[in-house]
């Protein structure tokens, strides 16, 4: 039992389920999994229908993710419903991650299906396939071959130049500015561009091609700089609703420059651009949650250095609001509360105690109580004296 594979047990699960397979017939299973492939191309078949059959198993074990019927009916010039019967007909092949989407089940169904390519038959699948997103992306389809091509042509495009051929096309295709921003605009972040020219350093470091590694480097830089530095892309996904992006783009920087984008973060959906989006609980709640994750040590971290505490106070205000706690904020600050002359009470109650530098404890305790004194609250002022 160990050494089965997944695929022949779901085989089997499969036919029990279908009565298929019964005691009487059970000496009539394929042997191992390399049997079970083998049915599928049966040597009685017409040659061109094994090799059709071939070639769309063949398409998938090539693709790097699931993808829709359209899609590979696209790349091999084949009926989308051929394509659909097709998966139908196999479907104990397949894995469906997603709705509407498909993924050949195994790893060695992959492997058998391209050793069962010439090395000719292959190159022309393949090239099939980089042509087709090719064709995509410069016409700016803006569909899944077009999405598909934006995150995996540089890993198609790859193996050809490793063989010897078509070098100088992968090098020009990641190394193209305004491919990076249709990536960036799709993506909406600078993963998909920086995977590309890191492929295209790879492949000119292995070929030894000092200026090409030098190009492809210096661009990668380039990106990543652009990322460090696209605080309006990053806000604009927020105003969006992305804000999980959004935060995924903040979590890649140093931590002070990402409590800076959290602080605005937080002022945009209070009281800024985004505070009448029906999403800004939930946003902020995340937000919270980024901040929670950042350093306490006020050596490290400390927003007071940057950002006004009457700012801070102003958040606060409409996260009560909203039935959030924003004091994960005030612990990572040394703060006095001296700028605040207006107070909700409520707010302060509990706000000392979360200073744990004595002096300054003792300067927020004072304007604490010079606030209840104003407000004939004696008792409470005392208390907090």
């Amino acid at each position: 039992m160990p050494h089965l594979e997944p695929t022949y047990l779901r085989y089997i699960y499969d036919g029990l389920i279908k009565g298929s397979i019964h005691p009487e017939n059970a000496a009539e299973l394929p042997e191992g999994l390399i049997g079970l492939y083998e049915e599928a191309f049966d040597e009685r078949q017409p040659v061109h229908k094994r090799q059709q059959l071939l070639e769309r198993f063949a398409i998938w074990a090539l693709l790097k993710k699931e993808v829709t019927a359209q899609f590979v009916a696209a790349v091999i010039n084949q009926p989308e419903q051929e394509i659909q019967d097709f998966i139908s007909t196999f479907s104990a092949w397949f894995n469906s991650p997603k709705s509407g989407k498909y993924e050949l089940y195994h790893e060695r169904l992959k492997v058998y299906l391209l050793q069962k390519l010439g090395e000719g038959e292959l190159d022309q699948l393949h090239e099939k396939l980089i042509a087709k997103l090719e064709s995509s992306i410069e016409n700016r389809t803006t569909d899944e071959t077009e999405f598909y091509g934006l995150e995996y042509l540089h890993d198609h495009m790859e193996l050809p130049s490793q063989l010897g051929r078509h070098y100088d096309r992968l090098h020009n295709f990641v190394n193209q500015e305004v491919l990076w921003s249709r990536q960036i605009q799709i993506s909406k972040g600078y993963a998909w561009s920086q995977k590309s020219v890191q492929q295209g350093i790879k492949e000119a470091a292995r070929r030894k091609h000092e200026m090409n590694t030098i190009r492809s480097t210096v661009n990668s830089v380039k990106l990543m700089s652009k990322e460090q530095n696209s605080v309006e892309d990053i806000l604009n996904l927020l105003h969006e609703g992305d804000y999980s992006i959004a935060l995924k783009r903040v979590a890649t920087l140093e931590v002070e420059r990402q409590f800076k984008l959290y602080l605005l973060f937080i002022h945009e959906l209070t009281i800024g651009t985004s505070s009448e989006a029906d999403f800004r609980k939930e946003a902020c709640k995340a937000v919270l949650e980024a901040i929670d994750q950042t350093p306490e040590d006020h050596s490290v971290l400390n927003w007071t250095k940057f950002y006004p505490e009457l700012a801070i106070y102003k958040y606060h205000e409409e996260l009560l609001k909203m039935k959030l706690d924003g004091m994960v904020i005030w612990k990572r600050g040394n703060y006095t509360l001296s700028d605040i002359s207006e107070w909700n009470i409520e707010i302060f109650k509990g706000f000392a105690s979360l200073i744990t530098d004595d002096r300054l404890n003792s300067v927020a305790s004072s304007e604490i109580s010079k606030v209840l004194m104003e407000q004939g609250k004696m008792k409470e002022s005392l208390k907090i004296a």
